[in-house]
């Protein structure tokens, strides 16, 4: 199936290609025929440039392995001219999010999320993104709703999930600014939940992030996340956190 539809997208190119050649054909003049017939190296050079017209089509239209290991798949529809957004930084995001039978999941969505989710494909796609850009991305279950998938949103268990999204915006050193309104200093009065053994301060509007410098944040979409993508989140923070409280910590012994 996949090779049909690059064989599809191949068709415009080799139409142009055939009325080109026809038009050459049609503007030669009259006595084209005592003109000398193509040598062996002419064919031969014409061939090389249709074989390279091919190759670089489809390897355009091949999809990228993000990780290597096929769970994360990404196509891109439109080249962006900005650049990559950073570990640490947030990501505006315009999407719409599919199954492989079509179902839609979320159309026209807009969304902003904290780049560095190592077990989230559509944060490992983003990664790769670029400012501007359009892109598809094939997310395999494990790196999206896992084995229970997500009643509350139509997504049954162990479900291939189609996103289509475009980078709108990324904040830089979201980590410093407490004026920037995609990463919220935290507030006090937060209360200190344990979460797989370990513990994570909580407030009305989600986790506190501790960034890479050691200052703090919080999740701004909190409130639009149903209770499976809290809890989910809630776990990755968690685990994020005393890896950077680590790093910290040993930054501070040297």
């Amino acid at each position: 199936l996949h090779w049909l539809r690059i064989w599809g997208k191949l068709q415009p190119v080799l139409r142009c290609a055939s009325l080109t050649r026809r038009s050459a054909q049609n503007s030669q003049p009259a006595d084209w025929w005592r003109a000398s017939p193509p040598t062996c190296r002419t064919k031969c050079m014409r061939t090389a440039r249709v074989a390279l017209l091919v190759v670089s089509v489809m390897a355009a239209l091949e999809p990228e392995d993000v990780l290597g290991d096929g769970s994360v798949l990404k196509t891109i529809v439109r080249a962006g001219s900005g650049g990559k957004p950073r570990p640490g930084q947030v990501a505006r995001l315009k999407y719409a999010l599919r199954l492989a039978d079509e179902t839609v999941i979320e159309e026209d969505a807009a969304r902003s999320i904290t780049v560095g989710n190592e077990g989230d494909g559509l944060d490992l796609g983003v990664a790769e993104m670029r400012v501007g850009e359009r892109s598809r991305l094939e997310v395999r279950f494990d790196r999206g709703f896992g084995e229970a998938g997500l009643g509350r949103r139509r997504v049954p268990p162990r479900a291939t999930l189609f996103y289509d999204v475009e980078l709108l915006a990324v904040a830089d050193d979201v980590s410093s600014s407490n004026d920037d309104p995609l990463a919220l200093p935290a507030s006090d009065g937060a209360q200190s939940v344990t979460v797989g053994g370990e513990a994570v301060a909580m407030e009305e509007l989600g986790p506190i992030v501790i960034n890479t410098d050691g200052t703090t944040a919080r999740i701004t979409n909190w409130p639009e996340m149903t209770p499976a993508e809290q809890e989910k989140t809630r776990r990755v923070i968690v685990a994020r956190n005393a890896k950077r409280l680590a790093k910290l910590e040993a930054a501070r012994e040297l």
